[in-house]
C-alpha cells in the first residue's frame, strides 16, 4: 500500500450482492462505501494478494478501528463528550493503544487512517461538523508536543444543538 492517492472505483453491483453491502453495513453500523472497503480489506486479508507488510497493516488497522469503536461507544454511553470529543479518541489511543495505533499507519498510512478515525468518530457520535462563518470546518489545535498523533483536528457538536451565539463587540 502506497499513502498515494489512486484513482477511485466505481461499482455497478447486481441486486443481489448491494443487499449483502446493504446488510453488511446496517450490521457493522457503516456507509455503504465504508462496507464496501471492509469487504474487500476483509477479502484482501483471506487471500494471497497482500505482502506481509500489506496484510500486517491491515490487520493493524481493523484492530485500531475496533478499539475506536469501543472508545466512542464508551464515550456516547457517558454522553459526557465536547467539541474536543476526536482529540480524547487520539489522547487515548496514544496513551493505551499505542503499538496497534503505529502498525495501522505503517507504510504512509497515518493521514487516511487519521482522517478514517475522525469520521468514524463523527458518524458513530451522529455529530455535526462545526462551520465557521467563511464555510470552512472548525479546526481544534492540538498542544504542541513530540508524542501527539495528530495535529489538528474536525471539530464537531452534538447534532441539533445550535451554535453559541457570537459575542458583539462595541
Amino acid at each position: 500500500m502506497s499513502a498515494a492517492t489512486t484513482d477511485p472505483i466505481s461499482l455497478r453491483l447486481p441486486p443481489n450482492l448491494q443487499a449483502g453491502v446493504d446488510a453488511c453495513a446496517a450490521a457493522r453500523a457503516l456507509s455503504p462505501a465504508e462496507a464496501v472497503e471492509y469487504l474487500v480489506r476483509e477479502a484482501l486479508l483471506t487471500g494471497k494478494w497482500l505482502t506481509v507488510d500489506q496484510r500486517l497493516q491491515l490487520e493493524a488497522e481493523a484492530a485500531t478501528m475496533a478499539v475506536v469503536d469501543v472508545i466512542v461507544t464508551r464515550i456516547k454511553d457517558e454522553d459526557a463528550w465536547g467539541d474536543d470529543v476526536t482529540r480524547t479518541v487520539f489522547v487515548e489511543l496514544r496513551d493505551k493503544h499505542r503499538a496497534e495505533y503505529d502498525a495501522a499507519i505503517a507504510n504512509g498510512e497515518a493521514a487516511r487512517v487519521n482522517r478514517d478515525i475522525g469520521k468514524r468518530v463523527r458518524r458513530l457520535l451522529d455529530a455535526d461538523v462545526v462551520i465557521e462563518n467563511g464555510g470552512y470546518r472548525k479546526m481544534g489545535q492540538v498542544p504542541r508536543s513530540a508524542d501527539e498523533l495528530i495535529k489538528t483536528y474536525t471539530v464537531l457538536r452534538r447534532r441539533g444543538v445550535a451554535e453559541p451565539a457570537a459575542a458583539h463587540s462595541s
